[in-house]
């Protein structure tokens, strides 16, 4: 059941690209005459599967670039809005400790001042 749902004979992976070579025209003549002489000549739905992937594939292609493009656009507006998030907690607490000193030095100069009146 393995080879007979394929286009091609073997699973490799050069064989795929050389498909896809093949559907997209960039191979020489010599190359494209003997992928078509290696593909099996028993299964009428060969020649229909490829047609049909030749048809589609300038559609893929401009969707898979229109994607590509939009999903570029949308990262470059997410780093242009948050170019570096700084740590919140660490300003928060660098914040807490600053006031606690303020409120000390403030309780030891009221605690001199008073003790200088008396």
């Amino acid at each position: 059941m393995g080879k007979k749902n394929k286009i091609l004979p073997t699973d490799e992976a050069a064989d795929k690209s050389r498909l896809q070579d093949y559907v997209t025209g960039k191979l020489s003549q010599e190359e494209e005459y003997a992928f078509e002489r290696d593909l099996p000549e028993d299964d009428p739905f060969v020649q229909d599967a490829i047609d049909g992937l030749k048809e589609t594939k300038s559609d893929i292609d401009f969707s898979v670039y229109e994607i590509n493009k939009q999903l570029q656009k949308k990262l470059q507006i997410k780093e242009k809005r948050n170019p570096k998030k700084i740590n919140t907690f660490n300003i928060g607490f660098l914040a807490m400790l600053f006031i606690l000193a303020i409120i000390v030095i403030a309780y030891i100069v009221i605690r001199m001042y008073l003790k200088s009146k008396n």
